[in-house]
């Protein structure tokens, strides 16, 4: 047993590391990967403009297409809901921004549309109709724009006719990073996209991904090199009288160092080629969603990131295990052979003396005053619980933030109501309950298409968490989600100009939708009417009965979220098991320098339950102090980790999602460095307990 539990500890540790190294890696490695080849498969344009009387070359410019005719319209589907929609009247094909037919057929006459599938996005499919202006128009495809450069598109002729004189010019640039220096050259504009801008849009996902992968995979780094050494340190602590031997007859200091780390490389090499396969295969996923998102042949795994953690790892591991096998080098042959007993026993007598007086039974207060005879070895197991301890903090404390920032994006209540032929009457009939309304429409804000949400009502119920500054509470104010003030600029107590309205931002509020390029304010201000209502406090038929249209709001959730939480549990749970794992390690090496002592305490009357009781005893302490030390470092980790995701996602998060140990959370996880020490000494305790009194007197 005390042989084989080194070997699984250290190839665990490793296959951990190795895990996340690989994952984390190759999503680093294709952070922009997957837009950079879209971007060159369809000639994208790097910056698309809008207005009128547009020139067709400028400074900086190495190629331009257009003009197209763009509509801004607000289509209404049969169901009633509306939707802004940015139609360009353009042909299929080839060009800058050429455009990918995905499904259906491009547009032939009046009357018909083809709809965007921007990333992530599911469009109506063919044959769904809307009605903009009086006049039905019907999906016929669907079809790619790799830059987003509109949300339809239409025969040139019908654009036009909605466009009232706008076009769109389409861009590439001889610099494709100098983008603010061609659109100043190109004049007044009245809308400019950046491609700059739907890359880091692009990039968001991976971005939330890597700071808290890159978290698991230090602490599996650590955990592991410090596995380790805890187990060559007491492979060496155990093995004295073989280093003695093999001294004797001829090793050198070197040649006994290099044994110890050879049996640490062997099962360490298990762990990086299984951890290798592990992490590769979760990575093909994330790469295949990232190429089919930006219809891009999927990008495997990237061999170079799978070479480096290959050669990283077991380097870290040699490197441990030679510094923890230094001290068989240094021994000398008559130390090594010398009995081991003779050498350790007066350690820890003080300790055990006060133990002694103490009330506590007499196989506790022994088992207690167990770890300052191997000060050593205990501060190693204490630092694997402790470890634990942290990844189960980190871990619980990035899921309470995970769910917060999925309460943060939901905005509907209970119910939710429809009102877009009757708002005023609506609301009438919903005055006896407490709602919000709200419609959203895609205007132009600083110079940038924004989709822009009108709120009535009680607009509080709405949920929207600031990161910074204030609800707007007065006529003129606005709020507006982190990417849109960074995008355009703004600061909070700056103006945006909403088609001839001004208004000032008074707050930044929590919006992760539409990019993050969001304004919100009051709906009168917009000059709008809700076109849904929500409702607190409700059901469905309780509201239906009142003669609207309603029906049960969704939760908001997320499927991000959800992978988020579930690749940290699977990392919470290995890293747990290692950390485990190394406390059986610890605790095995102790009964087995104390089984001589064991079968004395046995042969005066010592029962198997006052054994397990003594054995699990002596790893208290480093359960309490391991979670006294991990709680502090998990929460450390999570103040640094979950900010660094929000910018990651280009977006702050709310206080609530960032300040969440509270004494119910702080209580739940100061248990784990308990629970991890107590559980990874009962399987060497029960051991213990069951050796007959005749072996253990035997044992050396």
């Amino acid at each position: 047993m005390s042989r084989r539990i080194p070997a699984i500890v250290i190839a665990l540790s490793a296959l951990i590391a190795m895990t996340a190294a690989v994952l984390a890696g190759n999503l680093l490695a294709v952070s922009d990967g997957p837009f950079e080849d879209a971007f060159a498969a369809h000639n994208g344009a790097h910056l698309a403009v809008t207005g009128t009387n547009l020139p067709a070359s400028a400074p900086g410019v190495a190629a331009s297409a257009g003009p197209y005719p763009l509509a801004m319209v607000t289509a209404r589907s049969r169901e009633g809901f509306e939707i802004p929609l940015a139609i360009a009247g353009r042909e299929e094909g080839g060009g800058i921004d050429a455009l990918t037919l995905l499904d259906g057929r491009w547009p032939a006459a009046d009357g018909e549309i083809v709809m965007s599938a921007l990333p992530g996005e599911g469009p109506p499919p063919p044959g769904f109709a809307f009605t903009v202006e009086g006049r039905e128009l019907t999906i016929v495809g669907t079809a790619y724009s790799v830059t987003g450069t509109a949300s339809a598109w239409a025969t040139p002729a019908q654009a036009a006719a909605w466009a009232k004189g706008r076009t769109q010019m389409l861009y590439r640039l001889s610099d494709p990073e100098a983008v603010d220096a061609a659109k100043a050259a190109l004049g007044p504009v009245e809308a400019a996209a950046s491609w700059l801008d739907v890359k880091t849009a692009a990039e968001r996902d991976t971005g939330v991904y890597l700071p808290f992968l890159s978290a698991f995979g230090v602490l599996g780094l650590v955990l592991s090199g410090l596995v380790v050494g805890n187990v060559v340190a007491g492979a060496v602590s155990g093995g004295r009288r073989r280093i003695g031997v093999l001294k004797a007859v001829g090793f050198t200091p070197a040649q006994v160092v290099r044994g110890y780390v050879a049996r640490a490389l062997v099962p360490a090499a298990v762990g990086v080629v299984l951890g290798g396969v592990i992490g590769n295969l979760g990575a093909v996923p994330l790469l295949e969603a990232a190429g089919e998102a930006y219809r891009t042949v999927p990008s495997g795994p990237n061999p170079p990131v799978t070479v480096a953690a290959a050669i990283g790892l077991p380097l870290i591991v040699a490197v441990v295990a030679w510094a923890a096998a230094a001290r068989a080098g240094r021994l000398r042959t008559v130390d090594a052979l010398a009995p081991a007993r003779a050498t350790g026993r007066a350690r820890g007598r003080r300790a055990a003396a006060l133990a002694a007086r103490s009330p506590l039974p007499r196989s506790v207060s022994l088992g207690l005053a167990r770890p300052f005879a191997r000060p050593g070895r205990a501060a190693a197991v204490l630092l694997a619980v402790a470890l634990g301890a942290a990844a189960v903090t980190f871990a619980a404390g990035l899921a309470t933030s995970l769910g917060e920032v999925a309460a943060a994006r939901s905005h509907g209540l209970d119910v939710t109501v429809e009102a877009h032929d009757d708002p005023a009457g609506v609301a009438a009939k919903l005055a006896g309950h407490r709602f919000y309304g709200s419609r959203t429409t895609e205007r132009i804000v600083s110079g940038r298409n924004t989709d822009v949400t009108g709120l009535t009502g009680d607009t509080a119920l709405a949920g929207y968490r600031m990161t910074e500054g204030r609800w707007f509470s007065a006529p003129g104010e606005a709020v507006a989600a982190g990417p849109f003030l960074a995008a355009t600029g703004t600061a909070i107590g700056g103006t945006v100009t909403v088609e001839g309205t001004t208004l000032t931002i008074v707050g930044e509020v929590f919006d992760t939708r539409f990019d993050g390029m969001r304004v919100l304010a009051a709906a009168g201000d917009l000059g709008m009417e809700p076109d849904m209502f929500y409702v607190a406090g409700a059901t469905a038929d309780e509201i239906a009965a009142l003669g609207l249209v309603a029906e049960d709001s969704g939760d908001g959730g997320g499927q991000m979220i959800g992978a988020l939480n579930a690749i940290a549990a699977a990392f919470t749970v290995l890293l747990v098991a290692v950390a485990g794992l190394g406390v059986v390690n610890g605790v095995v090496l102790d009964v087995r320098d104390r089984a001589r002592d064991l079968g004395v305490h046995k042969a005066l009357g010592m029962t198997p339950r006052q054994t397990v009781a003594g054995v699990v005893a002596s790893i208290a302490p480093a359960g309490l102090l391991g979670a006294l030390l991990g709680v502090p470092a998990g929460m450390a980790l999570h103040t640094y980790v979950v900010p660094a995701m929000g910018s990651g996602a280009g977006t702050k998060l709310p206080v609530a999602a960032l300040e969440v140990f509270g004494p119910g959370l702080l209580a739940a996880v100061a248990v784990a460095g308990p629970v991890i020490a107590v559980l990874g000494a009962l399987c060497p305790a029960s051991w213990a307990a069951g050796v007959r009194t005749a072996t253990a007197l035997r044992g050396e």
